[in-house]
């Protein structure tokens, strides 16, 4: 780059400012400061917290921090540690030895940095504070109170008075600590004390939370206060779960300026407890809150409490330690929806559609003519019938809110508390008077991770006869993959919102790459992960449940395909996040879940066969006719296996064992061998399953082995390929076929192995089976089955398991994955799949948000050589050239359509001498700039009416591709640039002319040295890679 970059502002500055690369080392700084993945989590229970910073250094090439300095303070600015300046690159996962937190203490941190040059960054400031660390002494006295058994569910409300001690200080800080195994909402002097929504689960004999929230401004000094909080059953108290009764566990711990302290505590003494409104909740039936039940004033101070009972104190409570809830960012309303269209099938009867499949509930306000009792009912659906009424499919789950009427002549409003639903559709009846528009809206609850990746597919349109354009048709899938998993993800993941709501352990792990792309999943699957150890710590044994937590929903022990996830979700935490403390801490229950695996092992084949212990389910969900679901299959099963060796081999590599590293990977080979020996049919080029429970698809057969590279041979592997090819071409028609195992492996498989056109073709076409038809079908979100239509569901709407095209799609289609075997992305590849152009996808805009900084990269294929430009009135289009233009075949100034390579003139409004115009302005230029205006244009062809100029050049260098790249701080990107068929031809590598910005970087077949971030370049078969360092690119393609 030139040694000064210089920016001229506008004509109107008798200015330039002039910033030198020197300059911009300065601008290297931290951003996204965090504990423990969260940002200023409040009451953390990790005694050697670790801690996180992004670095913005995307304008210097090659940036790197060499050092960073940490301080951490507590109260009063006092300094607690100092780590001094560290010689370090590390900004992820970073301890200070000699830091040691105090249970209640509130800490400040900032961290600084320096450049490779030793230039330091401006400090940044993030918090923490220390939850109880010291239990169960640092509860104080805090008792156990709740609903005792045999009491009405009803009895659900607390409530305690209490003065702030007589004291000339004032109130330093105040923390609530609300422990509840169920769900709760809590309220200080009439403030809700958080936003939460729900709670958790886990297994509660092993572990239940407690949250912590700053209450400090909800306190009066000098006067009463007023606690109260209202208990629901969550999991811990629903039936099919059913561990203890509703209760709760609260301290109100106050800090003075003084340096004194007070601690309110739940207890039976100055505790009180009634009936609430809510006359039942529960988690599939729904909710009934009865607002004739209500207890007006029982927030407020000097409520008369008479009539209230002493609350109930609940004696040896089945209930494991408490851990912190910082560990993982809670579940909120996150999106709020309006009707789409609300309709009155019968009279009185409504019907709201709110255009998009969710997990949550609806709020509804209620005009206040209803009559006191009169009851409204709310049934949630996916689905409606032909007549327009919901369709409860679920005998399980009706999912019904109801609500009582007050009936005071007010308008009254009622959302549910303790429960929630999957639906697109409300069907609402019992209402005094018509529904509005605007007087229901439904509530989006999920896990409150932040999105952390996107991708675009362009050009995104609906044609003018109605269908969706190839790009619209992958948007509109990866829209409904992310709405699946939010709404499965309500503090565990799920496998779908409305029927089970269970963490089935296939769904999680067949989905957990496409989450990791799309959202910031370290926190919550670091918490989901200790959810499996509970699990298996609980039932005492190895193996695993193919559910957590368990509860005796799925089985124990669990099928391979499922209990993989436990090290599955290890390695991708440390491939993707860097995390070696995960594999520390569940070194022990891996290695006792692998070697339960071993044990299955048929002493005779090595296979993991369908009658091993646990085998349930194989390629879930695959299309054979009349067969169901399940398709257990040994060559499934001992892929997971040797899938397992696999990793826990590396993870404990990482963490030096180097015995137990030998020994599994040992057993991944072994395991190899056994599939290539049973199963390898050299007359048939082709992987047969001889062994199979129910027909596993003949695809998933051939990915399995293919994706650990059973087949070292390269013209066996080759053939096997092509057995796979021709499979879905032939018989197939094209189509996907398998399973939830299947489909994300073959997706994978095929463009591993160049195959690529024929992984997208599966996944473009609009028929039966195929996410296109799900999409025809009014879907927004993945469905469970194939099979299922718009109006005849079989089986759940709202299902993640399919869910593994999204990271198809950013690995393959946009290019971006991590380097085999390396972690936090110190290394990746950049690797798009730019013949998605043949099948009119003309650009991917693609970024991944990690730990070091965000990954872009925006690749564009010229059709024919075009370059384009598009602009409307009031702009100018630039038009640029590594050489000259050549030529300007198309340009039209009115209301033009189209896309580039494929624009056309709207007779109706064109501008006659828009092509000449251009190619004046144009030909024969390096570049030029076309004002979009009727002044440049001569005349007006429509008059009133939006005009817009498309035009399309041609280079006498045809540019046949760009891509711009950004590269996060510390890491190195290996970019390849893949044959792109131009006016139908193919022309070699050696032919092509690679461009950074104004510097060439790659011509005649062989890389130019002169890029301060481009360092290599070769010619790979028939493609070229580059390696670059951090830092931010632009790349023209010529020929």
């Amino acid at each position: 780059q030139n040694s000064n970059l210089v920016k001229t502002l506008s004509d109107d500055v008798c200015s330039a400012v002039i910033i030198t690369l020197y300059d911009l080392a300065e601008s290297i700084r931290p951003y996204r400061l965090r504990v423990e993945y969260q940002e200023d989590p409040r009451g953390i229970d990790v005694t050697n917290p670790r801690f996180f910073w992004a670095i913005d250094g995307e304008m210097v090439r090659g940036a790197m921090q060499s050092a960073y300095q940490i301080v951490v303070y507590t109260t009063g600015d006092q300094v607690v540690v100092d780590t001094g300046k560290v010689t370090s690159s590390q900004s992820s996962h970073v301890t200070i030895d000699k830091l040691t937190l105090m249970s209640y203490a509130h800490y400040k941190w900032t961290v600084q940095i320096y450049d490779s040059s030793g230039k330091s960054s401006d400090m940044e400031t993030a918090y923490f504070s220390a939850g109880l660390l010291n239990q169960p002494s640092d509860w104080k006295s805090a008792e156990w109170i709740g609903i005792a058994k045999g009491t009405s569910n009803q009895m659900n409300q607390f409530r305690t008075e209490f003065s702030i001690k007589p004291n000339t200080a004032y109130i330093e800080r105040a923390q609530c600590y609300v422990a509840v195994p169920g769900y709760y909402v809590a309220y200080l002097n009439e403030n809700q004390l958080d936003d939460h929504a729900l709670g958790y689960f886990t297994t509660f004999e092993e572990r239940a939370y407690y949250d912590t929230v700053e209450c400090t401004d909800y306190l009066k000094n000098n006067d009463a206060n007023t606690f109260g909080i209202v208990l629901g059953n969550g999991w811990y108290s629903q039936p099919s779960v059913n561990v203890g009764v509703p209760m709760a566990k609260i301290l109100i711990y106050i800090e003075f300026s003084d340096n004194t302290t007070q601690s309110i505590v739940s207890n039976g003494k100055d505790w009180y407890q009634a009936k609430g409104a809510i006359r039942m909740n529960d988690i599939y039936q729904g909710e009934w809150y009865d607002a004739t039940q209500e207890t007006p004033g029982w927030l407020r101070k000097n409520y008369n409490y008479s009539s209230w009972t002493a609350a109930s104190v609940i004696s040896s409570p089945t209930i494991g330690v408490l851990s912190s809830s910082a560990i993982m960012p809670k579940s909120r309303k996150v999106e709020s929806y309006t009707p789409v269209a609300i309709t009155e099938p019968s009279k009185g009867v409504f019907v709201v559609d709110f255009g998009q499949n969710l997990a949550g509930y609806c709020q509804i306000r209620i005009p206040g003519n209803g009559a006191r009792g009169q009851n409204v009912t709310l049934i949630h659906s996916e689905e409606l019938n032909e007549a327009g009424f919901v369709v409860q499919m679920y005998g399980n789950s009706p999912m019904i809110a109801t609500y009582t009427l007050r009936g005071d002549g007010n308008d009254e409003v009622y959302e549910p508390v303790f429960t929630y639903f999957g639906y697109q559709y409300v069907q609402i009846s019992g209402l005094p008077s018509t529904l509005g528009q605007n007087e229901i809206t439904s509530y989006f609850i999920h896990t409150d991770f932040g999105t952390e990746g996107s991708i675009e597919f362009g050009p995104s349109n609906i044609n003018m006869d109605g269908n969706a354009s190839n790009a619209y048709l992958l948007n509109a899938v990866q829209h409904m993959t992310r709405y699946a998993s939010m709404s499965n993800f309500i503090n565990i993941p799920t496998d779908c919102p409305q029927r089970e709501r269970r963490g089935w352990l296939g769904d999680a792990q067949l989905s957990a790459e496409t989450t990791i792309y799309n959202f910031d999943m370290a926190a919550s699957y670091t918490k989901f992960i200790r959810d499996i150890r509970d699990s298996q710590i609980f039932y005492k044994t190895g193996e695993l449940p193919d559910v957590v937590p368990f509860y005796h929903h799925g089985s124990l022990p669990g099928d391979p395909s499922w209990t993989n996830a436990y090290i599955n979700l290890v390695y991708w935490m440390y491939h993707y996040y860097g995390d070696t403390r995960l594999i520390e801490q569940h070194y022990e229950g891996m290695t006792a879940q692998l070697n339960f695996q071993t044990g299955q092992l048929d002493k005779t084949t090595g296979l993991l066969g369908i009658n091993a212990a646990g085998s349930h389910y194989g390629d879930w969900c695959a299309v054979t006719p009349n067969t169901g679901c399940p398709h257990k299959s040994a060559i499934i099963n001992t892929y997971d296996y040797a899938e397992e060796a696999l990793y826990l081999s590396r993870l404990a590599t990482v963490v030096g064992n180097t015995s137990d590293a030998t020994k599994w990977m040992n057993a991944f080979e072994s395991a190899k061998q056994a599939i290539y020996k049973n199963f390898w049919d050299k007359s048939k080029n082709a992987f047969v399953d001889t062994q199979s429970g129910n027909g596993i698809p003949f695809d998933t057969a051939q990915a399995l082995p293919l994706n650990i590279d059973v087949l070292n041979d390269t013209t066996e592997r080759d053939a096997c390929v092509q057995s796979l090819v021709s499979d879905i071409e032939g018989p197939q028609k094209g189509h996907l076929t398998a399973g939830i195992i299947g489909t994300k492996f073959i997706l994978r498989e095929l463009c591993r192995h160049q195959q690529c056109e024929t992984a997208l073709k599966t996944v473009l076409f609009r028929d039966y089976p195929s996410y296109g038809y799900w999409y025809e079908n009014k879907a927004t979100t993945l469905w469970e089955n194939w099979q299922s239509s718009q109006y005849h569901a079989d089986g759940s709407k709202n299902h993640i398991m399919f869910g593994a095209e999204s990271n198809w799609y950013y690995q393959y289609l946009g290019g971006i994955r991590p380097t085999h075997n390396m972690s936090n992305w110190d290394m990746f590849e950049i690797d798009p799949y730019t013949n998605a152009s043949l099948y009119d996808i003309q650009f991917i805009d693609t970024t991944v948000d990690t730990l070091k900084g965000k990954i872009n990269v925006l690749w564009q294929v010229y059709p024919n050589g075009f370059v384009c430009g598009t602009g409307d009135e009031g702009v100018n289009i630039e038009i640029s050239c590594m050489d000259e233009i050549a030529s300007v075949p198309f340009a039209s100034y009115g209301t033009p359509t189209g896309n580039c390579g494929t624009y056309k003139v709207d007779s109706s409004c064109n501008n006659n001498n828009s092509l000449s115009i251009v190619q004046g302005l144009c030909v024969g230029k390096k570049s030029c700039s076309i004002p979009v205006s009727n002044t440049e244009f001569k005349y007006d062809p429509c008059v009133d009416v939006k005009k817009h100029l498309d035009v399309e050049a041609v280079c006498k260098t045809p540019l046949t591709q760009t891509m711009d790249v950004t590269i996060p701080t510390g890491s190195t990107a290996t970019i390849r640039f893949r044959p792109i068929p131009l006016n139908n031809q193919y022309i070699p590598p050696q032919q092509w002319v690679i461009n950074e910005g104004s510097n060439t970087v790659f011509k005649a077949g062989a890389f130019v040295n002169g890029d301060d971030g481009v360092k290599s370049g070769q010619i790979v078969d028939d493609y070229i890679e580059l390696t670059v360092v951090s830092g931010s690119y632009s790349f023209s393609r010529y020929g």
